[in-house]
């Protein structure tokens, strides 16, 4: 007999659907609210990159003399270097007034859109940077590199509205 099979995804295109959002205080980072979520700020349309935005953990390897094989074990875990790109505007009215240097506070990834009951993941931040880039053949551009601050919540389910 052959193995279960897993389940087809319904697979996506992630521009138009992944929702990004800034929130600055949250009661609970395991759990926020529709009312947290609302008073946030969405960034999504003014984002053209995400880079980083991962957990991963280290191995240790765990080697004895009782055998050639070396096994591992599950170490620290840690976030990959993150940041959003996002637009200049000309009028500097832009992620720079909302996003300066040192701003503390909680970027929540809606992979799948802003739907009830599908997961997002919640990263506690700080904000290093404000990069400005006057591209050649681009938009002007701003890259906010971001501090993972504590450890990220992973697939916390999005509340109704």
């Amino acid at each position: 007999m052959a193995a279960t099979p897993i389940a087809d995804t319904e697979r996506f295109f992630a521009p138009e659907v992944t929702k990004i959002v800034f929130i600055t205080e949250l009661d609970d980072k395991t759990s926020p609210t529709r009312v947290e979520i609302n008073g946030g700020l969405e960034l999504s349309g003014e984002v053209s990159d995400a880079s980083g935005w991962n957990v991963s953990s280290a191995q240790i390897d765990t080697p004895d003399y009782g055998k050639r094989f070396t096994g591992k074990i599950g170490g620290r875990t840690e976030v990959a270097d993150s940041s959003l790109k996002m637009y200049q505007s000309q009028t500097t009215d832009d992620v720079r007034r909302v996003l300066p240097r040192t701003t503390r506070g909680y970027i929540l990834i809606m992979w799948g859109g802003d739907i009830a009951d599908q997961m997002m993941d919640v990263y506690p931040v700080e904000v290093l940077s404000n990069g400005k880039t006057i591209p050649d053949s681009a938009a002007a551009d701003i890259t906010i590199a971001f501090s993972i601050t504590d450890e990220p919540v992973e697939n916390v389910l999005i509340p109704a509205a």
